[in-house]
């Protein structure tokens, strides 16, 4: 055996002891005093592999829909977000016909808006025979997606006056209610090529306080969340 190998089996022996291992704790504490943050980082980073292979997996599965998986599990995952989404707010009713389907406290205290739709559906819009219709040899974005887009428009007007309601701001610790934006999740974009991306980049370019991305796109920045909280573990 190499000597690492009797180091890892020596300390296998000591970890499996039923003795003293409030002491051994202990000593590892003492002589490595990042090995809590280390155990921690390790779960953690462990739990959210396991969630984006679940994510991963999940794309390609058409029977889940927006209600009964993806948002659940994106709640439940809120990480993926990156870190300008932490905090569910208590409340996601915005008045009696509007429901978003969740608010966000942003890190710097202000309020956002999160729209989770659905990964197989039609991004851009197509004929009969599934051309990709264009607009003066512009791409255009699907019907569906634009009835997103005026949903997150009408959600900004409903939570802008919400900020008008001292007890609204008060029950949802709402200290900064200025300018809400919204995040509007939609269909795929795993096949894109120039032109589709293109058109994406000028999509989001026309909105104002909105951003649409893809499943794609939010799998791909919470890969890089995974990947630089993997390098400090």
């Amino acid at each position: 055996m190499t000597n690492d190998e009797v180091t890892i089996d020596l300390v296998k022996q000591i970890l499996r002891s039923e003795k003293n291992k409030d002491t051994i704790y202990q000593l590892f504490k003492e002589q490595y005093p990042e090995l809590d943050k280390k155990i921690l980082t390790y779960k953690l980073v462990q739990a959210r592999k396991i969630a984006l292979d679940e994510f991963r997996i999940s794309l390609a599965d058409q029977n889940k829909k927006e209600r009964d998986y993806w948002q659940p599990f994106l709640e439940k995952n809120r990480w993926m977000f990156c870190l300008s989404y932490f905090v569910l707010l208590d409340e996601n009713r915005i008045d009696l016909w509007d429901t978003a389907d969740y608010l966000f406290e942003s890190e710097d205290g202000f309020i956002d808006i999160v729209e989770i739709k659905h990964p197989h559906i039609e991004f851009w819009q197509k004929d009969s025979i599934g051309d990709y219709k264009k607009y003066r040899n512009f791409l255009q974005h699907s019907e569906e997606l634009k009835g997103a887009i005026i949903q997150a428009v009408n959600y900004i007007f409903q939570i802008e006056k919400k900020f008008s309601n001292p007890d609204w701001c008060r029950k949802n610790n709402c200290e900064t209610p200025v300018k809400p934006k919204c995040t509007v999740i939609f269909g795929r974009s795993d096949i894109w090529k120039i032109e589709e991306k293109t058109a994406f980049r000028l999509l989001n370019d026309s909105l104002y306080g909105i951003e649409v991305i893809t499943f794609d796109h939010l799998y791909n920045r919470a890969s890089k969340v995974l990947n630089s909280l993997e390098k400090e573990s």
